[in-house]
């Protein structure tokens, strides 16, 4: 099987759609004013990215069995892939820093 095929797969096109689910609900969590919908948005992205992650690993899978300059190919994605979910993971975190000093500051 070659790249190109695997460029089109559905564990990629998954983990696109996962991705941007994230992102886009990362954006909303921002502007989310009540404390339980930033919470809830904060569940949401977490199973976003576990599946995002989960299509990631059908994708690296699947590579295993390719060779040469598919192979190599491939494992660029996949760095870039890991890059993206680690910044969302990030970005997660600090959604949920702000959203715990703001509620400390709620609490004083």
């Amino acid at each position: 099987r070659t790249y190109t095929a695997m460029a089109s797969s559905e564990y990629e096109s998954e983990y696109r759609e996962h991705v941007s689910a994230a992102t886009n609900k990362l954006d909303e969590l921002e502007c989310a004013a009540s404390y339980e919908l930033r919470r809830s948005i904060c569940e949401e992205v977490e199973r976003e990215i576990q599946s995002a992650k989960d299509a990631f690993e059908m994708v690296e899978l699947q590579g295993r069995s390719l060779s040469g300059s598919a192979k190599t190919s491939l494992q660029a994605t996949l760095r870039s892939y890991r890059a993206e979910l680690s910044a969302l993971r990030t970005r997660l975190k600090e959604c949920r820093s702000m959203q715990t000093a703001s509620s400390n500051d709620c609490i004083r």
